[in-house]
């Protein structure tokens, strides 16, 4: 049986009088939000060890940490004490965004000794076992990707990132459209005595050709606007700290990550 199932039968969960005390709001309220869809609760029934925490409306902002190893740097152990460490110091959630090495140890280790709800993304291990059979992503087919959903919900995954909007379809789109923006800095070119334009949201097909041409128009971007100099990719600014809390500190967490 579902929770849903369990609430509309009138049988509610000790865990969901908790949320409500921790929520500073009623039992009622978290039962309506459950059913009309406002409010989610995270939680796979094998992590029986784990804090319980609501999501949604009517409820304080819930910070998720992201962590994961990668090609690049392939440390569970330091995946976990940032994870760890992300609790810590507030962390509602924790997903686990590894994309290399024994995906499955990763996980059992996260689950393990992360007290918090653990989340995943299917598709980078998808990938992942692809790219180890020397494969392609758009060789996956419908049968494994719902085997590797079921298997990490079956490890104790509390939630998960789907992206199930990705199809072969918006894959066309994809291969046919591609982007950059052009951003120029005037509070930052004053403060520098630059006279410089940056670019972001390079997104693209693997084809260097198709990069160098969307490179170069935003260098003509930036020369019709009288910009002697290019940099990125970059955002508004490399500059100011991201989400940097300057007050407030003692109130309930409002920024998520």
């Amino acid at each position: 049986m579902s929770l849903l199932t369990d609430i509309r039968n009138g049988n509610i969960p000790d865990f969901i009088k908790n949320v409500a005390e921790t929520e500073k709001v009623t039992v009622g309220f978290i039962k309506k939000g459950l059913l009309d869809g406002s409010i989610i609760i995270p939680r796979n029934i094998k992590r029986v060890d784990a804090e319980t925490v609501a999501i949604g409306k009517g409820l304080f902002t819930k910070i998720n940490a992201n962590i994961g190893t990668s090609k690049d740097k392939l440390d569970v152990d330091y995946e976990i004490s940032k994870a760890i460490t992300s609790v810590k110091y507030g962390a509602d959630a924790v997903m686990d965004l590894s994309t290399w090495g024994d995906l499955s140890y990763i996980r059992k280790r996260m689950l393990e000794e992360v007290k918090k709800p653990v989340g995943t993304v299917p598709v980078y291990e998808i990938a992942y076992n692809k790219l180890k059979e020397g494969k392609n992503i758009e060789d996956v087919t419908t049968d494994e990707f719902f085997d590797v959903i079921e298997k990490q919900a079956s490890e104790g995954v509390d939630f998960m990132t789907i992206h199930s909007g990705v199809c072969r379809e918006t894959m066309k789109i994809f291969e046919k459209n591609s982007r950059i923006m052009g951003i120029v800095n005037h509070k930052y070119n004053e403060i520098k005595n630059e006279n410089s334009a940056r670019f972001n949201f390079l997104e693209a097909w693997d084809d260097r050709e198709v990069i160098e041409t969307l490179i170069s128009a935003v260098e003509d971007w930036a020369r019709e606007r009288g910009k002697d100099k290019l940099i990125g990719p970059f955002a508004f600014s490399d500059k100011d700290p991201q989400g940097y809390l300057i007050e407030g500190f003692d109130k309930p967490n409002v920024i998520a990550s």
